[in-house]
């Protein structure tokens, strides 16, 4: 079963992974949907609180990536694999360290992000932050830095670390809401008075 998996993941890489004929323009589009937009996540986040648009998906959402990003840490660790320039296999395009992959950073973040979006907030915003997602995974497979089933990983860890913050919602969440509004009322009060961020 392990060697049929492992065929699948190389199989799906090589349809995936540009090569050195692949244009440029495609290259450059790839490399922004894999660094540049990651950035949407934490921006998003900051945005949405300071704007009190809606608090209570901020805290959701931070919570599922506490919960998502611990669990891919410890997957990892359980199922070490290397990523497929250094093996070597296919085309490098992203400059990138030679840690483990499974499952991806990058992945679980923005599928827990959009997840969250989709069940905590709004339908078609969390349609399209999955397709931001979607993008992304493509686009650092495409790259060379994952394979197919780093990306697959990290949707299962997302689905899982939404699931899990709706217990903790429901058994703390309130509270956590009620902490962290009272800090940043004190931390931000001059800019509240000012008008400059919500209260």
């Amino acid at each position: 079963m392990k060697d049929i998996i492992n065929s699948l993941n190389f199989q799906l890489f090589n349809l995936i992974n540009a090569d050195t004929n692949s244009p440029r323009w495609l290259l450059e589009f790839a490399y922004f949907l894999a660094v540049p937009l990651a950035y949407i996540v934490p921006i998003c986040l900051i945005v949405v609180w300071l704007q009190d648009k809606n608090r209570k998906w901020v805290i959701n959402c931070t919570i599922a990536l506490i919960i998502a990003f611990t669990m891919s840490k410890i997957i990892g660790l359980l199922f070490p694999m290397m990523r497929p320039f250094v093996l070597p296999m296919g085309h490098k395009f992203l400059e990138h360290a030679a840690n483990l992959s499974f499952p991806s950073d990058h992945g679980t973040g923005i599928f827990t992000f959009a997840l969250s979006i989709f069940f905590w907030a709004k339908f078609w915003p969390g349609i399209c932050a999955l397709i931001i997602a979607i993008s992304m995974a493509w686009s650092r497979i495409y790259l060379g830095v994952h394979w197919p089933f780093d990306m697959l990983g990290g949707i299962f860890v997302a689905i899982i670390a939404n699931v899990l913050t709706e217990f903790v919602w429901y058994s703390v969440g309130e509270s956590i809401l009620k902490q962290i509004t009272r800090l940043y009322h004190i931390i931000f009060a001059g800019f509240i008075r000012r008008g400059w961020v919500k209260s």
